[in-house]
């Protein structure tokens, strides 16, 4: 019981992990843009990503980055360096304020997942100090 307590909670310390780190790198990449090439070639914008959680029968998450769609949005932005015939860039698909919301609902996973461990910890003591 105490282990499967203990494997569910690493598994949602993961989740938050791949959570937080998506929302980090997302917000890291938010201002950069497509670039349309002298030969009309493009570079595309970053390809922003979001976290899918799962609740597994077992017990605890599972969790796996998803690209978000659509990953870019039109901006008409003639004087940018990377502009296409149109005058427009491509930016990434991304809300600034909805990473620093997913990032704190990160963190409190985090910490609770960290609760539930430090609680299963201290039954297993307790258990120990009872057969002795």
């Amino acid at each position: 019981m105490i282990s499967s307590i203990i494997n569910s909670s690493v598994s949602g310390l993961r989740a938050a992990e791949l959570r937080m780190g998506t929302a980090a790198s997302n917000i890291t990449n938010a201002n950069s843009t497509s670039t349309t090439h002298a030969d009309g070639s493009k570079t595309a914008a970053y390809q922003p990503k979001h976290v899918e959680q799962t609740s597994l029968g077992s017990g605890g998450v599972s969790a796996r980055q998803v690209a978000t769609q659509p990953a870019s949005l039109a901006v008409f932005a003639p004087d940018a360096a990377g502009a296409d015939n149109q005058g427009n860039v491509d930016v990434p698909n991304i809300s600034l304020s909805a990473e620093a919301v997913e990032m704190k609902m990160a963190d409190v996973a985090y910490r609770a997942s960290l609760k539930t461990i430090d609680v299963a910890d201290e039954m297993l003591g307790e258990i120990l100090d009872a057969k002795t």
